[in-house]
């Protein structure tokens, strides 16, 4: 008797998209200059991506804009995050599930300085934090801008730039519970590091 194998996670399906853009390079060239749906949606790739997360008949139309905003990020990640095709088991390795922590981290990270200088600000600037905390979730080129801004200031760690993280990131940004939980962990790491005389 043979087991059956559990079938592909979103994360695993993400990261297998991505790989594949090896050999889609002109997707990956005009995913990385898209902003505008219509920039992203007339891609092969972007096609290639729904159908592996379930067809875009079972997507509305928010899903899909999540998707379209999901694989512009994903194509921009650098290729030292994954350096060969995941499979079954391995493709979850650089991830734990995507919990609360995991937003807690990122956002902690963004809110925190590279520097702790006297003036030291927050990486992610704060009008850029309140632009993306003010997103709406279902205009890929808000979520485009918004969270591309904030990825490109994250070091080169699977945990926070893994296709999957960047994937389960954007599609759940809808649910207040998880922009909340942004809000709380980048104000909190922002007060910790302000200078003493500005909290007075």
């Amino acid at each position: 008797m043979t087991e059956t194998s559990a079938p592909p996670t979103p994360k695993i399906h993400a990261a297998r998209w991505w790989y594949r853009l090896n050999w889609h390079r002109g997707d990956r060239a005009a995913l990385r200059r898209a902003v505008e749906p219509i920039d992203i949606i007339v891609t092969r790739a972007f096609h290639d991506l729904c159908q592996r997360l379930g067809g875009e008949g079972h997507l509305n139309d928010g899903d899909i804009d999540r998707i379209a905003a999901s694989s512009a990020l994903i194509a921009r990640l650098p290729a030292s995050v994954v350096v060969r095709e995941p499979d079954g088991r391995d493709a979850d390795e650089p991830l734990t599930p995507f919990t609360v922590n995991r937003i807690q981290e990122l956002f902690e990270y963004l809110g925190s300085p590279a520097d702790e200088g006297a003036r030291a600000r927050p990486r992610l600037s704060r009008s850029r934090f309140l632009s993306l905390l003010r997103t709406n979730s279902d205009e890929a080129a808000d979520l485009v801008r918004g969270f591309g801004a904030a990825l490109a200031l994250l070091p080169n760690e699977p945990k926070f730039v893994h296709p999957g993280v960047v994937l389960e990131m954007v599609t759940r940004w809808p649910f207040e519970s998880v922009r909340r939980t942004a809000a709380t962990s980048y104000w909190t790491a922002a007060i910790k590091h302000e200078p003493r005389e500005t909290r007075k």
